[in-house]
């Protein structure tokens, strides 16, 4: 199954780790893993590592949304992923809009330990 997981934070920190540690254990369950992340970002050295194919997106500045929005659809054209894996919150309205037009199950991870609350926002 090919998976697209988008972070788009530039630095690391815990969420980049616990992203990471998710993409390496769907390699090593035999998935194919590609990410969308933004260039020159400790994320892209480290996908690039891990042998996993990166393509670029802007961070999380205002202006760069138009952008992200528009890399993930194209993304999504040519990969045709069957899951898009969303690591921030910034990411996951993109990645929720998209799975919808194209029929792409979203999973949304989280990297804290607060409650999920329902609603339309969240």
């Amino acid at each position: 199954m090919t998976l697209l997981h988008l972070i788009d934070i530039p630095w690391w920190s815990g969420l980049s780790s616990y992203a990471f540690d998710c993409m390496a254990a769907h390699q090593e369950m035999g998935h194919k893993v590609i990410l969308l992340c933004e260039k020159k970002s400790l994320s892209e050295k480290r996908a690039r590592r891990m042998g996993i194919p990166v393509f670029a997106m802007g961070g999380r500045r205002f202006w760069s949304a138009p952008f992200n929005f528009l890399a993930i659809g194209l993304r999504l054209a040519q990969a045709r992923p069957k899951m898009i894996v969303a690591h921030t919150g910034s990411t996951h309205w993109m990645a929720v809009l998209w799975g919808a037009i194209f029929g792409i199950r979203v999973a949304r991870t989280r990297a804290i330990a607060r409650k999920v609350r329902s609603g339309l926002l969240n």
